[in-house]
């Protein structure tokens, strides 16, 4: 029982998958276990496939939620011979694709389909704010945060579409959605395109009117790589212009039906997470109620008329944001995270 009845091929098998390995050839290391046992990279790669397996000294091979069991001289031959198979059968399908074009990765693949699609397209990525467990601010004894900002962004959205402008949002519906993820929603969506903005809806009982914050990222070159954290350095200058558009619309702007006259506005400059990470020009606006003198409330968040001065004036200021990009050189995403 010492050997495979597998005939000259699966001893060839099995000497092809668990050569030793030789000083300083690049074809074999060490595979890491506790003994340091030599192991061929080609069987490193089944084995590494099969997280289940764990390479040992001893006889014994352990699956999770199975009993370990120790491999007798007969199942040992057997598991030998059809390691040895696996093995030969993983060259023999990277011979056959020998000299062929190497196959792009996936995330390639996506990101070349994101570029095409959004070639010569501007592009605005709206994120209303919180979502699912995360009710964000109370705004009103029965209205949560998360709650205005997506009805905000649905209105939004529809406002631009009407302007061609190209829209992705990062929420639907209330959801559970990280930072990280609102970033990578809103970074797939700009790559490749001719221009894009990204919009983070906010809604607060604190101060009054609309706050504009900008990160506080200080301001650093375009890069073909950008660090995910620090992603938006690269556009922050842009991101200021893009303020003041939208600044500028609303202090122009006015509440139908009231004499308050134009919407009080505040810039501010803010450490954002999902902001940070974002490779697009990006603004956070949050809306606040508007206040008298005496600092009481005098027209609330979820004023139709207040909420509609508001999404009026922003997609004024992206029109006005989009025309002045097209042409300029930079305009379009300059880097991935």
């Amino acid at each position: 029982m010492g050997r495979c009845r597998g005939g000259l091929v699966g001893n060839l098998l099995w000497l092809l998958g668990y050569n030793r390995a030789k000083a300083g050839s690049p074809r074999y290391e060490r595979y890491g276990t506790g003994d340091d046992t030599d192991i061929s990279t080609l069987r490193r790669g089944v084995l590494s496939a099969c997280r289940s397996i764990r390479v040992s000294s001893s006889p014994s091979w352990r699956v999770p939620g199975w009993s370990a069991r120790a491999l007798t001289p007969a199942n040992n031959c057997t598991l030998r011979c059809a390691l040895g198979w696996l093995a030969t059968a993983g060259a023999m399908a990277g011979l056959s694709a020998f000299g062929q074009a190497p196959v792009p990765s996936a995330p390639a693949v996506a990101q070349r389909a994101a570029a095409e699609r959004n070639a010569g397209r501007f592009v605005v990525v709206l994120d209303a704010a919180h979502g699912g467990d995360d009710n964000g601010a109370k705004l009103e004894p029965d209205t949560a945060e998360k709650t205005v900002t997506l009805v905000l962004s649905v209105r939004l959205r529809s406002l631009l579409t009407a302007r061609g402008f190209q829209v992705v949002t990062t929420r639907e519906g209330n959801v559970n959605l990280d930072d990280d993820a609102r970033a990578q929603i809103a970074n797939r969506a700009a790559y490749g395109a001719a221009g894009a903005a990204c919009v983070s809806l906010h809604a607060t009982r604190m101060g009054s009117g609309v706050h504009l914050f900008v990160s506080a990222l200080s301001p650093a070159n375009p890069a073909r790589f950008l660090a995910w954290k620090t992603a938006q350095a690269a556009y922050v200058t842009r991101s200021l212009r893009l303020e003041s558009a939208v600044n500028s619309a609303l202090q122009h702007g006015s509440i139908a039906g009231t004499d308050s006259g134009s919407i009080p506005v505040t810039l501010a400059r803010a450490s954002l997470p999902e902001m940070d990470s974002m490779a697009c020009p990006a603004l956070a606006v949050e809306i606040a109620p508007i206040r008298g003198a005496d600092r009481k409330v005098v027209t609330e968040v979820s004023d139709a008329q207040y909420d509609t001065a508001i999404l009026e004036a922003l997609a004024a200021a992206l029109l006005e944001w989009k025309t002045e990009s097209e042409g300029q050189p930079g305009s379009h995403a300059e880097g991935r995270p």
